[in-house]
Formats: structure tokens, C-alpha cells, sequence
């Protein structure tokens, strides 16, 4: 039965028109690739309920530079820069209120702005005949930085919206390494870890963190072609403006079998093993408190024939 008080009728129009051009080539040992990217944005919004249009017209320009170095033997420096664009969801900018349960409601934003990251990174390369090490050193900012932001609605009863909060920094390293230890068993680790923060739109307060993350991943072999692999990761916790995003950690696992001359492909695949992905995050002000926490049903269990 249609409800008129809570019935919405939104139109969203978003238009993006790009040109771009690369320039790449090689000198001796060093290897370069330069581009720009321009693009037009047009954003419409409009709703009945709404008191007036909602409007994006911008011009943008992304240049990126790309350099490597071949030294000696198998190693590789590289470096780069780019600049990239995120664009916000199409329902992170409802104009509209949508009741979640009895004691929260969502909002979208129709006048957020996309992010914009700057990335700086330098990288090195080792490979030898059975192991790859990889190592990046990276400065990232991020403007604009769309978050969920919570306030109060009613009395008991909170609202999430989007919300560019301001300008967010990252600067880590990044470790990858990749082995055989045997024909049969394939080992890859990952880690990253890097200083972070947020400085406030405006003169408001700036927030900081250190975090960091790990992965695991197994391959084994155990016959022409059939493989089972089993991976593991954590990230920690991490700041945001209202509060603070907890750690979590998770283990999947995998089984292919190949068919027919590799032209058949059958997976098995169960995440989170152990149901361990619970996503808490704490937000607070000055009127409210809010612990928020997110399970799946898990293990997820699925079978894909390709």
C-alpha cells in the first residue's frame, strides 16, 4: 500500500565527457610514460520534495608521470605520480530520508563532491628465479573525504549521512613478497603500514592514527590440475572524524579444478571460515553515543562453473 508521506521520486542525471592522451618511450635503461586526462562533469539531481535543483558542473585535469630504472641483474627502481578521481555512489546522494530500523535513518547528500587523491610513490623490484620482493614507499592525500557522519534525528534516534569531511594523509610503506618454496606450494605476504591523518574542513580539529595491515596467501598444488588455496588478513583499526573504525581479521579458502583442457573451470570457495569479520565502529558527540556492529552470516560458501 502506497504511503504518500514516505513515498520519494528522485531523477538522477550524471554526464561525464573525457579526452586523454599518453606519451611513452624508452631511453637505455630508463622507461617513462607521461598522460593527461581532462574531463567536464555534469550532475543533476531533482525531487519532488525538494525546495530546489541540485547541480554539479566542474572541469577537471589529471595529469600522471610513470618512471622506471632497470639496474643490474633482476632489479627494478620505479616512480610515479597521478592524480585520480572517486566518485560518490548513487546512493550516497538521495535528497530523501529511508527508515533502516526502528532507531536509525539514512540521508544521502545530493551536494557532495567526489574525492580527489594525489598519490606520490617510489617503488623497488627484486626478482629472482623462484621469489619476487617487492618494495613501494607511497604520500597519498585525499580531498574532499567522503565519510558516514551520525547526529541526531529524534530523541533515541540517530541519522547517517556522507559528508566530505576534509583532507586525509597517508604516508607508508608497502611490502610484497612472493615464493616457491616447492613445485607444489606457492607463498605470497603482504604488509603495509602508514601514518594517517585527517585534518577538518576549515579550521576544525585534525585526527590521527597509525595503521596497518597484513595478508597471507597460500597455493598448493596437489595434482596436474587441481589447487586449493588458503589466505588470511588483518587490518587495524583506524581514526575517523566521530570516532574510531575497529581492526578485523578474516581467513578464506579455495579449491579449483580445471577440466576439458583448461576450458572448464570449477570453484569452491568458503570466506571467513571462522566468522570473524565484525565490523565495529564507535562514533560520538557531543549528544550522542553510538557502538555499531556488522556480521555476516558466515562462512560464505559458494560454487562457480566457468
Amino acid at each position: 500500500v502506497l504511503q504518500p508521506e514516505k513515498n520519494n521520486n528522485t531523477l538522477y542525471s550524471r554526464n561525464i565527457y573525457a579526452i586523454y592522451g599518453i606519451f611513452k618511450g624508452e631511453n637505455r635503461n630508463l622507461g617513462y610514460q607521461a598522460g593527461l586526462r581532462g574531463e567536464y562533469t555534469d550532475r543533476l539531481i531533482t525531487a519532488d520534495e525538494a525546495v530546489e535543483d541540485y547541480t554539479l558542473e566542474r572541469y577537471d585535469f589529471f595529469p600522471t608521470l610513470h618512471l622506471s630504472y632497470q639496474l643490474p641483474g633482476e632489479n627494478q627502481l620505479m616512480a610515479s605520480y597521478s592524480r585520480r578521481i572517486d566518485r560518490p555512489r548513487g546512493y550516497y546522494l538521495e535528497p530523501f530520508v529511508t527508515w533502516t530500523d526502528m532507531y536509525n535513518v539514512r540521508q544521502g547528500n545530493p551536494t557532495l563532491l567526489p574525492e580527489y587523491i594525489d598519490a606520490t610513490e617510489m617503488g623497488f623490484i627484486h626478482s629472482r628465479e623462484k621469489s619476487q620482493l617487492s618494495l613501494e614507499a607511497y604520500y597519498r592525500i585525499k580531498h574532499n573525504k567522503v565519510e558516514r557522519t551520525r547526529e541526531v534525528y529524534q530523541e533515541g534516534i540517530l541519522l547517517q549521512t556522507f559528508t566530505n569531511v576534509g583532507t586525509d594523509y597517508s604516508l607508508g610503506l608497502e611490502a610484497l613478497y612472493n615464493i616457491s618454496l616447492f613445485p607444489w606450494w606457492e607463498l605470497n605476504l603482504m604488509g603495509d603500514m602508514y601514518d594517517y591523518r585527517i585534518d577538518s574542513e576549515g579550521n576544525g580539529p585534525s585526527y590521527h592514527s597509525f595503521n596497518w595491515g597484513t595478508r597471507v596467501n597460500n597455493t598448493f598444488s596437489i595434482a596436474k590440475r587441481v589447487r586449493i588455496q588458503f589466505d588470511g588478513n588483518y587490518n587495524s583499526a583506524t581514526v575517523t572524524t566521530q570516532g574510531e573504525d575497529k581492526g578485523y581479521y578474516a581467513f578464506n579458502a579455495a579449491v579449483r579444478s580445471d577440466f576439458l583442457d583448461n576450458s572448464l573451470s570449477l570453484v569452491l570457495q568458503v570466506r571467513d571460515v571462522f566468522s570473524t569479520v565484525d565490523r565495529v565502529s564507535i562514533t560520538q558527540d557531543v549528544d550522542f553515543y553510538n557502538y555499531y556492529s556488522r556480521s555476516t552470516r558466515a562462512p560464505i560458501v559458494s560454487l562457480t562453473l566457468s
